[in-house]
C-alpha cells in the first residue's frame, strides 16, 4: 500500500444515512489490502481467552518483494519471517528452525478478512464514534452478525492509511473473546532494514 493516497476514508464524514451501510462495506473492501502496501514498524498485543502476547512487527516492500517479521516480546522467544510465500520460524531456545511454503501472502498478524464482499450476507455494519489507537485517528466499525451462529467484530481502522489498528472478536453478550491492538505504530518512507542473519542459525535443527 502506498495507501496514503486513499484519502477516501475521509469521505465517510459526508455519507448520507440512507447509503451508509453499503458505502462502509465498500470502503472496508478497499482498505482490506492496506497492510500489504505499507512500510511500518510497531508493537501490538494479541489476546486469546486468558492468554496475552506482545509482539513486535516490521513490514516492508522492496525490490525482492514483500516481507515481514514478528518477534515475541514475552513468553518463549521466537521470531517468524515471511518473504513472499516462504515463512520461517526460529525458536532459539529449542535450537529449531522451521520453513514452510505457502501461496498465502497475507500478513502474519490479524488483519481485515479477505472475503469482505461476502460479509454483507451475514453481517450488518454500523459506524461508531471515531477513536484513537496508538496515536492514530481511527474509524470504528461494528460488524453485527445476522444470526447466532457467528461472532461479531469491532474494527478500528486508521483513517489515513486503512491499516487495521485494533480488532475485537465479540460474542452475543458483547464480551471480547479475542483482541488484537497496536500499542505503537510508525509508518516509514522506505522498507525497514532486514536485521535477520540466517548464518546465525546454521547449527539449528531444520524442519521443512
Amino acid at each position: 500500500m502506498s495507501f496514503h493516497s486513499v484519502i477516501v476514508a475521509f469521505s465517510l464524514l459526508f455519507l448520507s444515512t440512507g447509503s451508509i451501510a453499503g458505502d462502509l462495506f465498500d470502503i472496508l473492501q478497499r482498505m482490506s489490502d492496506a497492510d500489504q502496501k505499507q512500510n511500518y514498524q510497531g508493537t501490538f498485543i494479541l489476546r486469546k481467552s486468558d492468554e496475552l502476547s506482545t509482539l513486535r512487527v516490521s513490514h516492508g516492500r522492496d525490490d525482492k518483494g514483500e516481507w515481514e517479521s514478528l518477534e515475541a516480546l514475552d513468553g518463549e522467544y521466537r521470531k517468524v519471517i515471511r518473504q513472499n510465500g516462504q515463512v520461517i520460524s526460529i525458536f532459539p531456545g529449542r535450537q529449531l528452525l522451521t520453513i514452510r511454503h505457502t501461496e498465502d501472502k497475507y500478513a502474519l498478524h490479524p488483519q481485515l478478512p479477505e472475503n469482505i464482499g461476502q460479509l454483507e450476507r451475514f453481517y450488518s455494519i454500523h459506524r461508531l464514534d471515531d477513536g484513537r489507537i496508538a496515536s492514530h485517528r481511527a474509524l470504528v466499525l461494528d460488524l453485527i452478525p445476522k444470526d447466532k451462529l457467528r461472532y461479531g467484530y469491532r474494527y478500528w481502522i486508521d483513517k489515513e492509511t486503512g491499516m487495521l489498528l485494533r480488532c475485537d472478536l465479540v460474542d452475543e453478550d458483547k464480551t471480547v473473546v479475542e483482541q488484537m491492538m497496536f500499542t505503537s505504530l510508525d509508518y516509514l518512507d522506505k522498507a525497514p532494514e532486514r536485521l535477520i542473519e540466517f548464518s546465525e542459525y546454521t547449527d539449528f535443527d531444520r524442519q521443512v
